[in-house]
């Protein structure tokens, strides 16, 4: 049996003791599964339905198929590329029953990408329908496997491993707020842990849709969905169709009650023109994560819903790939407006000074989480393992998110998210967080997109710098310098004010992984500045 752990659920306000899961990730779901088994599992993109009683047994069968037929044996290093296929998801819990180590690569990379991920994780095997990888001398199982390869195996005993709930058993890259990749160590019982805690946050019930549209071969996103999705025994209706412009068609193929995606999928439904009143009727748990949602946006998306006649609003999710993705969750109505909401249960939170400190309730900190989910480590990189924990004085293992925060809202147990701290600088006396003020940018109408940076000053240490990506270039620019200024003053101070503002209607650069390049916007710009010989402040206005 499990530990288990009593929490505070802040929603209803009551206290729960509850026994962690401790088991391989498809033994959770025979458990949960248990007296669902006719219930639908998945919905196939050609509307094929599979219960839950066919989804264990296929499960099993390619179990049986992949270490009798093809050799494959416990902690085995298997990498797997796969797209949200019906063959993907038996492969995926096959190898979990196995006792495999799964390392998740992105089917959709280049060659160039796909061959480095492979000589960074070294696995003994891949199973893949990616041509990419012929050519990288790695013995590989092409998916999917047929019904007739499956007979081989039916006479064959079933496997039975003794699981260790505290070993390594998938690796997944993450891109963090830098865009450089690591390969995050996580345990199979961590997402079991996320997907029970996600009980007390979610409203979808069994019988229910989920859209399946994020793919979770390689993502903690997709991944905890699908697991969160099979755990809670709603049929998750598999798309390949992930890109913005689907997302309407895909609700209303798979009528589904649970949709997930990021700000630029639920952000098409406001710009959709054949959304139509009732084609939404039936989504009551909407969920953004993967980056930032503006406000304004985000309002435009909710009214979408609301025509389409969906009586549910968007939640946000903070999520974290060390933490197989959601630590924090505003959901719906129920949270203050502005926060990331509660942290899910079992998920430890401390806000600390930079001397680890914890501080006062309200006042703003660096975020630190612990948790049965989190992960060990950094796959060959000690460096960065070392950096990303800290201890108490009780030995308990915390990991430094790189995220300011601060306590707030309802029952002071609310998070509002203020920066990361590697981002952070000082002008004058005062801290500058610099999301905090591209939040404020971003609520400006014409502003598209936002990133503050930082330049060297020999009197005020260092001064902000505005990069603004805009809808248009024909504007009024006093009247938007007027704007931002009003703006910064009234919620933060004079000492965010900028030393220069850049303007641009083309989209800010961005790093192989698709995020702003930061670092390159403002070494580019130091570079500008020092080819000048400016280095004192000139004014605080703009």
């Amino acid at each position: 049996m499990g530990k288990k752990v009593t929490f505070i659920d802040y929603v209803d306000g009551k206290q729960y003791t509850e026994t962690l899961p401790d088991c391989n990730p498809i033994e959770f779901l025979k458990e949960r599964n248990k007296n669902y088994m006719n219930y639908t599992a998945l919905t196939t993109v050609d509307n094929k339905k599979i219960t839950y009683e066919e989804f264990h047994e296929k499960v099993d069968k390619y179990a049986k198929y992949l270490y009798y037929e093809k050799g494959i044996r416990k902690e085995e290093k298997i990498g797997i590329s796969l797209i949200n296929s019906e063959n993907g998801v038996y492969m995926l819990y096959a190898l979990q029953k196995i006792g495999c180590q799964i390392i998740g690569l992105n089917p959709y990379n280049n060659e160039t990408r796909m061959h480095k991920d492979i000589l960074e994780v070294a696995p003994n095997r891949i199973i893949t329908d990616n041509p990419l990888t012929n050519s990288f001398n790695i013995s590989q199982i092409i998916n999917p496997i047929n019904d007739n390869e499956l007979l081989k195996v039916n006479d064959k005993e079933d496997l039975i491993n003794a699981y260790d709930p505290e070993k390594v058993t998938d690796i997944i890259f993450t891109g963090g707020s830098t865009g450089h990749r690591k390969g995050a160590m996580l345990k199979g019982n961590g997402i079991n842990c996320v997907a029970q805690a996600l009980d007390h946050v979610f409203v979808a019930k069994p019988g229910m849709t989920q859209l399946g549209n994020i793919p979770f071969g390689h993502m903690c996103f997709g991944r905890i969905t699908l697991h969160y999705s099979l755990a809670n025994n709603l049929n998750y209706a598999l798309s390949t169709n992930f890109m913005p412009q689907n997302f309407l068609d895909e609700i209303k193929r798979t009528h589904a009650h649970a949709v997930t995606g990021g700000p630029i999928h639920w952000n098409s439904l406001a710009y959709n023109p054949h959304l139509k009143e009732g084609d939404l009727k039936q989504i009551i748990q909407a969920t953004s994560g993967g980056e930032y949602y503006k406000p304004h946006e985000k309002e435009l998306a909710n009214e979408a819903l609301k025509k389409g006649g969906s009586k549910t609003t968007i939640g946000d999710v903070l999520g974290m790939t060390e933490f197989w993705a959601p630590v924090s969750v505003n959901f719906g109505n129920r949270n203050t407006k502005g926060t990331i909401g509660y942290p899910i249960p079992y998920t430890d939170v401390l806000v600390v000074d930079k001397n680890f400190k914890e501080v006062e309730d309200g006042k703003v900190g660096s975020l630190l989480l612990s948790g049965p989910q989190m992960l060990e480590g950094y796959l060959n990189n000690e460096e960065e393992t070392k950096k990303a924990f800290w201890y108490d004085d009780n030995n308990k293992k915390w990991y430094i998110t790189g995220d300011v925060v601060r306590k707030t809202g309802k029952n002071n147990q609310e998070l509002e998210y203020i920066g990361r701290t590697k981002r952070n600088f000082v002008c004058g006396i005062d801290n500058i967080y610099p999301e905090q003020i591209e939040k404020l940018l971003l609520e400006i109408p014409n502003i598209k997109e936002a990133v503050v940076t930082k330049i060297p000053d020999s009197k005020l240490q260092y001064l902000p710098i505005y990069h603004l990506s805009l809808q248009s270039m024909l504007i009024d620019f006093e009247q938007l310098k007027q704007q931002i200024e009003q703006v910064i003053i009234t919620h933060v101070g004079e000492s965010a004010l900028p030393y220069d503002i850049t303007y641009t209607d083309e989209p800010l650069k961005r790093t192989a992984n698709a995020k702003i390049d930061i670092q390159k916007i403002e070494m580019d710009y130091q570079n500008k500045i020092k080819s000048k010989n400016e280095s004192q402040t000139l004014t605080r206005k703009i």
